[in-house]
């Protein structure tokens, strides 16, 4: 039993826990200190293995039993090594009763808050290159383990990638791949011949949280490459509603001079192009209803879509504050008559 004002033996010299005026003490400082010791060796330890696996076959690294589980057998190392040279023998020595604690006051000249400081400053003082170093020796160590650096030569982002875990890769594909299905693919019915913009709206609205996360919290949620490439998708579906309009208004503006020239005039309404000159009328790819179509006073035609605002405007164009550009997301999609009437057109 260490007595009060007695120097502790080498045994209790660095124990975890003492005793100050009457009261059980942890000494954190100690315990993380512990903590960090046993992970800088582990982590030290493992490069050492993880090269002499690499180095023990002409296999690509991340084909052999070592490789797809590094991360996972690194994880633990690390766990291990913490818990034997932190957790349980500060659970030791939290059991030992108070009286056999060794007094903080006569314990060894590093128990104290200076002693403990000057002792941490070494330990930071190796953890850091340590981590600096091993990190990107192990990244560089995957890269041409794996055969990349022989083909096209050195580089970081390869080599990023190739120490990346094959299940992240596989959980960022999953997302992408869910959030397509659920959000993306609804938009655009293709046996229906519609695309909805109120589904591309809520796409756009849900990938817009993920966006405008920090890049850290996208990588912990999996969701990267998928705020990267899944935005630009919802966009892409408004140019195939434009695509497709367009497409119909010049099949029925081929009908439509078919029947001009056997009938001289144009026809009042759409119906009178079947089943002769049509034998199906396209619909309004938005709204799923017939195309909009009326006769102009100077014996020409107006046909057009209500467009991705959805709504009539009695074919007018949406325009740009600026008023010189066109505005596909307001105003309706006009097909206009070549040599015709003077209406611009959302398809020049």
């Amino acid at each position: 039993m260490t007595m009060v004002g007695q120097p502790c033996p080498i045994g209790m010299s660095k124990s975890l826990v003492g005793r100050c005026s009457g009261k059980r003490v942890i000494l954190w400082g100690r315990v993380c200190a512990r903590g960090l010791d046993a992970a800088i060796a582990t982590i030290v330890l493992f490069l050492i293995v993880t090269c002499l696996v690499g180095a023990s076959s002409e296999a690509p690294f991340f084909e052999r039993w070592w490789g797809r589980h590094m991360f996972v057998l690194l994880l633990g190392s690390l766990a291990l090594a913490v818990l034997v040279g932190a957790a349980l023998p500060l659970c030791r020595r939290v059991r030992v009763p108070l009286d056999q604690l060794p007094e903080l006051d006569a314990a060894s000249d590093d128990a104290g808050p200076e002693g403990h400081s000057a002792r941490r400053i070494p330990r930071r003082g190796v953890a850091a290159p340590v981590a600096v170093v091993a990190v990107p020796l192990l990244v560089v160590l995957f890269y041409l383990e794996s055969g990349n650096g022989q083909e096209s030569g050195f580089s970081w982002q390869s080599a990023v990638l190739a120490a990346v875990p094959t299940g992240w890769l596989y959980l960022e594909e999953l997302n992408y791949s869910r959030t397509f299905q659920d959000y993306l693919m609804p938009a655009i019915d293709v046996p229906g011949g519609r695309v909805s913009p109120d589904a591309c709206r809520r796409a756009t609205a849900y990938l817009e949280v993920p966006s405008c996360a920090p890049w850290p919290a996208r990588v912990i949620r999996h969701q990267f490459f998928s705020s990267l490439l899944l935005p630009g998708l919802s966009g892409a579906a408004q140019k195939i509603a434009l695509v497709q309009t367009g497409v119909d208004c010049a099949a029925l503006a081929c009908a439509l001079e078919r029947f001009r020239l056997a009938h001289g005039q144009f026809p009042e309404s759409l119906d009178a192009l079947m089943p002769k000159f049509s034998s199906q009328l396209p619909h309004d790819v938005v709204t799923g209803q017939p195309l909009k179509y009326r006769r102009t006073a100077d014996g020409q035609y107006l046909l057009y879509s209500v467009g991705w605002n959805q709504t009539d405007d009695g074919g007018v164009l949406g325009l740009t504050e600026s008023g010189h550009s066109i505005e596909q997301k307001t105003g309706d999609w006009i097909w206009r008559l070549p040599g015709g009437a003077s209406v611009r057109s959302s398809f020049d």
